[in-house]
């Protein structure tokens, strides 16, 4: 897996030194919609993405990212952990930081 830092609120290096807007990556990736009648939502898999791009997205979702919080929902065991963008969604791994990013 890559290895990044986070830099600033959705930027990250890295371990070459190259620069990842998570924006951008975002942008990239290729979401599915998921029409669940109590939240609709979106999600992505690692395997039909850009293994990169999806990381970039994925990283910001981590522990390491100030910006992220835990928080549970509806009924589930354990917390997610959610991440208020920049580009003002919502995105968050299900119930485990190795899961797809979901927005």
């Amino acid at each position: 897996m890559a290895r990044f830092e986070i830099v600033d609120e959705h930027t990250v290096v890295g371990a070459d030194g190259r620069r990842h807007d998570a924006l951008e990556a975002i942008a990239e990736l290729p979401w599915v919609g998921q029409l669940c009648p109590l939240m609709p939502h979106q999600y992505a898999h690692l395997s039909k993405s850009d293994p990169l791009t999806y990381r970039v997205v994925q990283h910001m979702l981590k522990a390491a990212n100030p910006q992220t919080f835990r928080a549970y929902f509806r009924g589930y065991r354990s917390p997610n952990r959610y991440w208020e963008a920049p580009d003002g969604q919502r995105y968050w791994l299900d119930q485990d930081d190795d899961q797809p990013p979901l927005a």
